[in-house]
C-alpha cells in the first residue's frame, strides 16, 4: 500500500476514535466536547506532516482536508448519535453545510502548515 493512502487511513481512524472516545467522556466526565478541538488540530497538522514526508505540500492539504471533511461529516455524525455532538437548538441544512466547510478549509489549512514543519 502506497504511504500516502497509510497516511490518509491513519488519519480518518484517528480522528473518528477521537470522536467515538471523546464523546463517550464528554458524557461520562461531563467536560465540554467542544474542548476536544485542539486535539483534531494537532491530528490535522500531524497528517500534512506525514503526508508532506510522502509526498507534496499540496498533498498534505488535500489529505488534511480529506481528513477534516471525513471528521466534520461521519465524526460529527458519531458524536451527535452519543449526545455530546448534538446542537442544542434544530439547525438547517445549508448552516451544517458550511460547518463542514469551514472545518474542511481549516483543517486542509492546518495540514498545509504541519507539510510546512515536515519541509
Amino acid at each position: 500500500m502506497q504511504p500516502i493512502i497509510i497516511v490518509l487511513v491513519v488519519g480518518v481512524i484517528a480522528v473518528l476514535l477521537l470522536d467515538t472516545i471523546g464523546s463517550f467522556a464528554s458524557r461520562r466526565f461531563g467536560f465540554n466536547y467542544g474542548s476536544l478541538r485542539v486535539l483534531s488540530w494537532v491530528l490535522r497538522i500531524g497528517t500534512g506532516f506525514f503526508a508532506a514526508r510522502y509526498g507534496s505540500l499540496s498533498l498534505s492539504a488535500l489529505i488534511g482536508g480529506l481528513v477534516a471533511f471525513i471528521d466534520a461529516t461521519l465524526g460529527w455524525y458519531v458524536s451527535w448519535i452519543i449526545g455530546p455532538g448534538r446542537p442544542k437548538r434544530p439547525i438547517s441544512p445549508k448552516l451544517i453545510g458550511r460547518i463542514v466547510l469551514r472545518v474542511t478549509l481549516t483543517g486542509s489549512a492546518l495540514s498545509f502548515v504541519g507539510g510546512l514543519l515536515a519541509r
